[in-house]
């Protein structure tokens, strides 16, 4: 019986404990969701299957792609979009291999190309075709650098008859989805190193080991589910899990400045192998700004390293046009118009349905400026 004036507390320590222990877990993870919300960082949605459902590493040559006719509903907590492969594991309609004598374009990229988070028709590449009546194949896919883009390209997006390539770059991250520094060496992707006068392209892990690691244990699918409810066990288990790589601090990056020589070089030599795999058809490259690109250009203005090394790119080649898309983004900051973080969805740094419209205005306007080859 407890004392006279002894509280509950007092009477029963090792309950209060056990009280007080929860509710300082209920704020963390109250804490750390609404630093989600206010996109401080990315919560991470792990898959719950034994298989995988749509994205794995199922190509032996450029390892990221999509499983070949896939039903699959892409959650978020901030989207809920339905998402299809075709025959060829492009998140695409069926497409015919021949063009028919019309033009037609084959679109590279990453994510951002294949439309992370928003429906097909609120893509970049459908509301190309549906404004200019000719087809847009996306070949885009989620982890891709130009690496794979090109490797994609010569491996399947040759053999479909088109006029025209587009490539579009985020160099956010393009960079490092080329640099073996930042992925295990258990990852299977693409990777190129020196060779006299040239580069060859490797693989850090077989491609055997890698398919074979693409089937989850029970353990792990029950993982899954606990880390894509519970948002502290997601960001503590992010940081545990990322394979250290030389990054810079994320308040000092600046994506349009911060890539080495070393880099830009594997990044052309790419664009290079693109450019001979097209023969005579044009090729149109575009950079994608994200979040830290607009606040770099709020404060120090227009003067990016990227789009003078990719302009100075483009000058030696007929067949190849550059631009920037950040300043058809910046039309769209003053006169009391959306700020820029409207162009991206509320729970990551990928296009809403407004920057996928922007883009697709820009886009149009220098593809239909330059006449078929």
């Amino acid at each position: 019986m407890p004392a006279r004036n002894e509280n509950w507390f007092e009477a029963h320590p090792k309950s209060a404990g056990w009280l007080l222990g929860l509710a300082l877990l209920a704020a963390v993870e109250l804490s750390v969701r609404a630093a989600a919300s206010l996109d401080f960082w990315e919560h991470h949605t792990y898959p719950i299957t034994a298989k995988p459902t749509f994205w794995s590493d199922v190509d032996r040559s450029f390892g990221a792609w999509h499983y070949p006719n896939v039903d699959f509903l892409h959650k978020s907590s901030c989207f809920e979009v339905r998402v299809r492969s075709n025959a060829h594991g492009a998140r695409d309609r069926e497409r015919s291999r021949l063009a028919e004598g019309r033009r037609r374009f084959v679109v590279l990229g990453d994510s951002y190309a294949e439309g992370w988070g928003v429906e097909d028709h609120q893509r970049v590449t459908d509301l190309l075709e549906a404004e200019n009546g000719i087809e847009f194949l996306n070949f885009g896919s989620a982890g891709h650098g130009s690496i794979q883009e090109w490797l994609l390209y010569e491996r399947l997006g040759r053999q479909f008859e088109h006029s025209d390539v587009i490539v579009l770059m985020l160099p956010d991250n393009d960079f490092a989805d080329n640099d073996p520094a930042y992925f295990a060496p258990t990852h299977y992707r693409p990777y190129l190193r020196r060779v006299g006068d040239d580069f060859e392209v490797y693989y850090t892990t077989s491609w055997v080991l890698a398919y074979r690691r693409g089937v989850r244990s029970q353990t792990r699918v029950i993982l899954n589910r606990v880390l894509n409810r519970l948002y502290a066990a997601n960001l503590v288990f992010g940081f545990a899990t990322r394979h250290p790589a030389p990054r810079t601090k994320a308040a000092d990056r600046r994506p349009y400045d911060d890539f080495s020589e070393a880099g830009l070089e594997v990044l052309l030599y790419s664009y290079r192998k693109i450019l001979e795999a097209a023969g005579t058809r044009n090729v149109y490259l575009f950079t994608i700004p994200r979040h830290r690109d607009f606040e770099q250009y709020l404060a120090s203005g227009y003067d990016f390293r990227i789009v003078a090394a990719l302009s100075d790119f483009a000058d030696r080649f007929d067949n190849f046009y550059y631009r920037d898309l950040m300043p058809e983004f910046i039309e769209h900051l003053g006169d009391g118009r959306k700020p820029y973080k409207h162009f991206f969805l509320p729970c990551n740094a990928h296009w809403s349905p407004l920057g996928h419209r922007i883009a697709a205005d820009a886009i149009g306007d220098l593809i239909n400026a330059q006449p078929p080859r």
